[in-house]
């Protein structure tokens, strides 16, 4: 038998579910989506396959099929065809003794480096 550890271990190293989805096309600032299956208010990140990360939106709503998203911030490079995944969660930001005193933006980011 086995000990425990082995399969703690084994669940630790273990890569999580990821829905992916594409991008279908883009209407002013909300990007429609084929997928990923997502609640409104999840966090999803955008990839471009070719050319790597593009940024992260946040699931807004739904229409017909699509899963409409909206930007946390800029998108340069977005096109159809991106990759959409779930991130299973809503946006967090992490908070500590590092951060008193700080300025922050919306997303939680340091103003100050």
């Amino acid at each position: 038998m086995f000990p425990v550890e082995v399969y703690i271990q084994a669940v630790r190293e273990t890569e999580p579910i990821c829905y992916i989805g594409r991008v279908d096309r883009v209407v002013g600032l909300v990007i429609e989506s084929l997928g990923p299956p997502a609640p409104v208010g999840e966090l999803c990140r955008l990839r471009d396959p070719e050319n790597g990360a593009v940024g992260e939106a946040e699931v807004v709503g739904f229409r017909e099929r699509k899963t409409l998203l909206m930007p946390l911030g800029e998108l340069y490079g977005l096109r159809p065809g991106c990759e959409v995944a779930s991130t299973g969660g809503p946006l967090k930001v992490s908070v500590g003794e590092g951060m008193l005193g700080r300025g922050l933006d919306g997303l939680g980011n340091p103003l100050d480096g």
